[in-house]
């Protein structure tokens, strides 16, 4: 195959597309992340995130529906009509503006594009990190539930 393409180049890519350095990397963090048995912990943090939305989702009225899949989540939140809370190139509402700033308050940083939280905390998160992160979340929806 090596052979192959030194005389037949692919004639697409980004600048770094192909490039031995990129491909070294690559290799060395999947090596690595092998060697750590990294999805065995993101099993870890997957069990525990499944357990903590399934819980956001019954408590909050503002969240309509969450997911999870391996260390990445997402809340979907609505307003007190259960619309969400604004659709993609409409001006923020005052709910989703309450959202934003509510995660600076309770120490939370991330992407939050209205209307949906994102969730995706560091793979080397501890569980009692994690359960921390979800305490700070509550207290965000909470402030959003007690606003509408």
């Amino acid at each position: 195959i090596k052979d192959h393409f030194e005389k037949a180049p692919l004639g697409w890519g980004a600048t770094y597309a192909n490039h031995p350095v990129l491909l070294a990397c690559a290799y060395e963090v999947v090596r690595k992340n092998c060697q750590v048995e990294l999805e065995k912990k993101v099993a870890k943090i997957e069990a525990i995130m499944l357990e903590e939305v399934d819980q956001l989702i019954r408590k909050y009225r503002c969240v309509s529906q969450g997911r999870v899949i391996g260390a990445f989540g997402c809340l979907d939140l609505v307003n007190k009509d259960g619309i969400p809370l604004n659709l993609l190139g409409e001006p923020l509402p005052q709910e989703a503006l309450l959202v934003k700033q509510s995660m600076v308050r309770h120490g939370l940083f991330g992407l939050f594009r209205s209307p949906m939280m994102h969730i995706c905390p560091p793979l080397v998160i501890t569980q009692e990190e994690l359960k921390e992160m979800f305490r700070r979340i509550r207290g965000v929806l909470d402030d959003l539930d007690a606003a509408l």
